[in-house]
């Protein structure tokens, strides 16, 4: 609605127009969709391209989703691009760049592909045929757990900088949410990615948690 700061609504239309998994753009499936003008606005898709092609790696990944935020977005955003907003801003592109990327892993096996980064795969013994397969595995499921782990480290990260943000600053990271709340129902099927579940959208629970941060200027 109206009345919702931008940050909601890229939340609400992350849901919308991403969920239940990522659309394929050309052919490639972005880690992240992009934050307003906060933590990388375009999909770098030809990066993706490359990373896809070669085997991606969690840094890559992290990277990937991370994207570099410019003065002049900030500046069209109406929030100062500072020291904290930025940080907060990448990690907050992280954790919904890898939340998204287990999420979507099921409709990625579908089409013949996988974006579980290959380092973690291969540390936990998950092979391109179990990725694919559309079936759990244990180490499938330790490799999203990993994932997991590291996206809530880096929503930790961002809401550890909330007291050092603007209140634009905090509308506009409401992403967030969706990452948080990808990540535990990830958890409450055992990391199991292709859980039907997952697919289901987040509905109320999602429009409660906006309603809830707006209410407390929390994300």
């Amino acid at each position: 609605s109206r009345g919702e700061p931008r940050g909601a609504e890229v939340a609400l239309s992350l849901e919308a127009g991403g969920a239940p998994a990522l659309r394929l753009v050309g052919g490639v499936t972005p880690l992240t969709p992009c934050l307003p003008s906060l933590g990388g606005r375009r999909c770098r898709r030809a990066r993706l391209a490359e990373i896809a092609r070669d085997g991606s790696r969690l840094h890559e990944t992290h990277e990937t989703a991370r994207g570099r935020p410019s003065a002049s977005r900030h500046k069209a955003s109406g929030v100062a691009a500072d020291e904290p907003t930025e940080s907060a801003a990448l990690h907050v592109g992280c954790a919904v760049g890898i939340a998204t990327l287990l999420r979507g892993a099921a409709h990625h096996a579908e089409q013949g592909a996988s974006y579980i980064p290959a380092d973690v795969a291969q540390r936990h013994g998950a092979s391109l045929k179990q990725l694919l397969s559309g079936r759990p595995s244990a180490p499938l499921c330790d490799a999203a757990a990993e994932l997991a782990h590291e996206a809530t480290t880096h929503l930790l990260a961002a809401r550890a900088l909330a007291p050092d943000l603007s209140p634009q600053a905090r509308a506009l990271l409401q992403p967030a949410v969706v990452a948080e709340l990808v990540l535990q129902r990830l958890q409450a099927h055992g990391y199991n990615v292709f859980a039907p579940e997952l697919r289901e959208p987040l509905g109320l629970r999602l429009r409660t948690a906006l309603a809830w941060n707006a209410a407390f200027r929390s994300f």
